[in-house]
């Protein structure tokens, strides 16, 4: 077993015998070298039996000219597995490598079994955002979002990327919310949510 909590590098990272979780918990880049950020805070990649389920989209296109679209996409909030408000980005970006008007992490604590880490890249909406990530003895993820509004009413989405081979095989509603069971190969696992509100829409992506 091994848990590692690096608050100068900005991430977590939590290892057993089957379950492997890196969650992004620092700021997007350091201050002075910002050319490789992302939107990307609070954002994690998960692996279960050595197989990868949650997966960050990455990126494979650094020129400006050629495919800028796609440059920009994988910079976005939307290609990482965190929470984006109204479409909004995180961060201010644009071209390939600038970054502009940007949030930092905050109050990044250690817990029992886990982490918890804030961020206010969206504090001109009124809005902070908490997400703590748990781990329990049954290789189970819990990641619980606390979204602090002072604003007016925004829509939240939280972005989930699996891995290229998982298929939903069964989805159920709950009286809690819903339940998906996934297969990647010959794995299962499954996805539930504690929230009547929330909403699955499943779309392709990278």
């Amino acid at each position: 077993k091994e848990t590692v909590l690096n608050k100068e590098s900005g991430y977590y990272i939590k290892k057993t015998e089957p379950f492997y979780l890196c969650a992004d918990i620092g700021k997007i880049s350091p201050d002075f070298l910002c050319a490789h950020a992302h939107n990307d805070m609070l954002s994690y990649e998960l692996s279960l039996d050595g197989q990868p389920v949650i997966t960050d989209s990455g990126i494979f296109d650094y020129e400006s000219g050629r495919e800028l679209k796609w440059r920009n996409y994988f910079r976005s909030t939307k290609a990482h597995n965190t929470l984006i408000i109204d479409d909004i980005e995180q961060n201010e970006i644009w071209n390939s490598f600038r970054v502009g008007k940007r949030g930092y992490p905050f109050n990044i604590l250690s817990k029992e079994n886990g982490v918890s880490s804030s961020h206010n890249g969206y504090k001109d909406l009124g809005i902070l955002i908490t997400r703590s990530f748990s781990h329990r003895d049954n290789n189970c993820l819990i990641v619980n979002d606390t979204i602090r509004n002072t604003g007016q009413s925004r829509t939240y989405t939280n972005n989930i990327h699996f891995e290229k081979d998982c298929k939903i095989v069964e989805e159920n509603k709950t009286d809690k919310g819903i339940d998906i069971l996934i297969q990647n190969k010959d794995l299962k696992f499954r996805l539930t949510t504690d929230h009547q509100n929330y909403k699955i829409v499943k779309t392709k992506s990278w």
